[in-house]
């Protein structure tokens, strides 16, 4: 109050300073008015885990924040800007309207599912794996003999895995022929799926080996 009373007595002595030092005060708080700083907490809908490093930006990508690794996140927003931008690897792009709000609270993101088409690949030239397996003839055992081998057979749905046999056995194996193979340890593990369970042929089969 003092300095600005300094200032008012320069005015009156015409001091070109001072008006302009006068002039720079009154128009910092016109300069901040303008600014609303908006925060809120990015969340995913579906774990209520936090989303972390979402970039959030106005609705003209002038002026843009990051969330923090708790899904905090705080940005400033210019006169005028009144909706925001929310972008994740992993997440549909969300736009929301602030609408004067400066606490947005808890965000909720939508986690976007991205389906792969099929790939396959091949070699151009497979010769290759009969000159392989030529090579490990020439190195099989003529004898029996007896190693050690585990069996792990899943299956799943679109809720998740239904199905689970695992197992370790000792094989006496001839050449590429299995000749005994025997039980030592191993877990069968089922889960309903609407009312029944399900057992796949092929773990029926690997169970009758057994």
């Amino acid at each position: 109050m003092d300095v600005l009373c300094w200032l008012m007595k320069g005015t009156e002595n015409n001091s070109p300073w001072a008006w302009i030092i006068v002039g720079v005060v009154m128009l910092i708080p016109v300069c901040f008015s303008g600014q609303v700083f908006v925060s809120g907490k990015l969340l995913d809908k579906d774990t209520h885990q936090p989303v972390a490093y979402a970039l959030i930006s106005d609705a003209k990508r002038s002026i843009g924040s990051l969330s923090n690794e708790h899904g905090d996140f705080i940005l400033e927003l210019s006169q005028g800007m009144d909706s925001l931008i929310i972008e994740s690897i992993g997440y549909v792009t969300k736009r929301m309207v602030v609408a004067g709000r400066t606490d947005l609270g808890e965000v909720l993101m939508m986690p976007e599912i991205a389906m792969l088409s099929e790939v396959n690949i091949r070699p151009e030239d497979d010769a290759f794996l009969f000159d392989l397996l030529e090579s490990c003839r020439k190195n099989v055992y003529g004898d029996s003999h007896v190693a050690k081998a585990y069996l792990e057979l899943k299956s799943f749905d679109s809720g998740g895995q239904i199905e689970l046999l695992e197992s370790y056995q000792n094989v006496r194996l001839r050449d590429y022929e299995i000749e005994e193979l025997t039980l030592k340890t191993g877990r069968v593990a089922l889960r309903k799926r609407e009312g029944n369970f399900f057992l796949s042929m092929e773990a029926t089969r690997a169970i009758a080996l057994m």
